[in-house]
């Protein structure tokens, strides 16, 4: 009986493992291939070099989005990966991803400071 439920508990984990939410996007900016937008101004930039999508906020008055747009279903499970990193400026201003956005209202938003 010990083999049983242990085969049981095996398969289920091993189900679980391979039950992964489907990659829809993966972006490795090596290039510009899915049309980032890159902007320079006086008050913003933003570039993609070394792998990096980097902004840059000039402006301390104003906060800034970059976006690009993707086509999924927001209703169904979904995992975004980010790796985000803060190099320059005030210790305490935010930075973050909005996601499935449907407008500056209408998101999923994840911001740190």
């Amino acid at each position: 009986m010990k083999k049983i439920i242990l085969f049981f508990y095996f398969t289920i984990f091993i189900y679980a493992i391979n039950a992964q939410i489907p990659l829809l996007f993966d972006e490795e900016f090596t290039d510009n291939s899915n049309k980032w937008e890159v902007s320079e101004d006086e008050e913003s930039e933003s570039a993609i070099s070394d792998g990096y999508f980097r902004l840059f906020n000039k402006s301390s008055e104003y906060a800034y989005r970059f976006w690009n747009s993707f086509d999924f279903d927001d209703k169904k499970d979904f995992i975004v990966e980010v790796k985000l990193r803060q190099t320059m400026g005030e210790e305490d201003d935010r930075y973050g991803i909005m996601i499935a956005s449907d407008g500056v209202e209408d998101n999923y938003n994840f911001e740190i400071s």
